[in-house]
């Protein structure tokens, strides 16, 4: 399996974190980990990755390294609240390395045809040779739905509704079809035309540029918060995705921590401490999680007590931990 992450130096502990999840749970399988950073990761931040993985010889990782200027001028990068407010604008905490990802054509080794994806957020649980031999029917990526499907302004996206909006935090990626149809290309083409008018950050262009070419896959790969919220909270989407949520929910082989990251505390989606059972098993085990925003740690935390209590009625239905 070829498996691609991209990160900056600020993303060292969950690269970690995720790709010891990876390995522990795929140690029969031949990996070869590509590891996309630019110039903030340091020698020391590589040989933390490093040695992640050498408790297993079928695992290498190699780094393919980016000139981060190169992708500065980005959209929605350093979006204030007021005007992500003001713009409709969703990706408020985009950083360069989120744009990394649409040059994997032109870094990746050309012998390697085809690559899994995931971002940093996400943690596997389970073996991936299912989803690594996906039959992609000819598609250019494979991916699931996006919990904020029903949200998006197609309009705007201009395609129509029918098709729908994929999540890019776990892709299968054709890179014989990037290659041959010059994506990078596309995709700056797609930034150019949709100047000013973007609301999220590349997971909006890989959606105008594969809307129509992408094999749809089970949502137990990619596992959004939303997911585990309640049905009656998320009416609309459990009402067409309702099979597929409760399938996935007794089979989750990718948690995807699409909302507040699990390494702060205002994070509680159920399957938080998921994220930390791996990060004991790596060199991050002394990691101690942080308050993103202070001045909410009082009222999140009597919130809690108050959904303990029964007093009030919590977002999440019950999980098995």
């Amino acid at each position: 399996m070829n498996i691609v992450f991209c990160t900056d130096t600020n993303y060292i502990m969950p690269s970690s974190v995720l790709i010891k999840s990876i390995s522990l749970n795929n140690a029969m399988s031949k990996i070869e980990f590509y590891a996309v950073i630019d110039e903030s990761v340091t020698p020391r931040d590589i040989s933390i990755l490093q040695k992640e993985i050498e408790h297993n010889e079928n695992h290498k990782i190699n780094f393919l390294r980016v000139n981060g200027k190169d992708y500065e001028n980005m959209p929605n990068l350093g979006v204030s609240k007021d005007k992500a407010k003001k713009n409709k604008i969703t990706a408020t905490h985009t950083t360069k390395a989120c744009y990394y990802r649409l040059s994997l054509a032109n870094l990746m080794p050309e012998d390697v045809d085809r690559v899994l994806y995931f971002d940093c957020d996400t943690i596997i649980t389970q073996d991936l040779s299912e989803l690594w031999n996906t039959d992609m029917e000819g598609k250019a990526v494979a991916a699931a739905v996006d919990e904020g499907e029903l949200e998006m302004s197609y309009e705007q996206l201009e395609y129509p509704a029918e098709f729908g909006y994929f999540n890019s935090g776990v892709m299968l990626i054709d890179l014989a079809y990037w290659r041959k149809n010059n994506m990078l290309d596309q995709f700056l083409k797609i930034i150019k035309e949709h100047d000013g008018r973007m609301r999220q950050h590349d997971q909006e262009i890989l959606n105008i540029a594969f809307y129509n070419n992408v094999k749809r896959i089970p949502l137990k790969y990619n596992f959004q918060e939303n997911f585990y919220r309640k049905p009656q909270l998320i009416s609309e989407f459990y009402s067409i995705h309702s099979k597929e949520i409760e399938q996935a929910l007794k089979d989750i082989t990718v948690i995807h921590y699409t909302a507040e990251k699990p390494w702060y505390n205002e994070c509680g989606q159920p399957h938080r401490n998921i994220f930390f059972d791996y990060l004991k098993k790596t060199n991050w085990k002394d990691y101690k999680s942080v308050w993103k925003n202070k001045d909410l740690s009082f009222n999140i935390a009597m919130y809690r007590l108050l959904v303990k209590l029964g007093i009030k009625k919590g977002i999440y239905r019950k999980i098995d931990i």
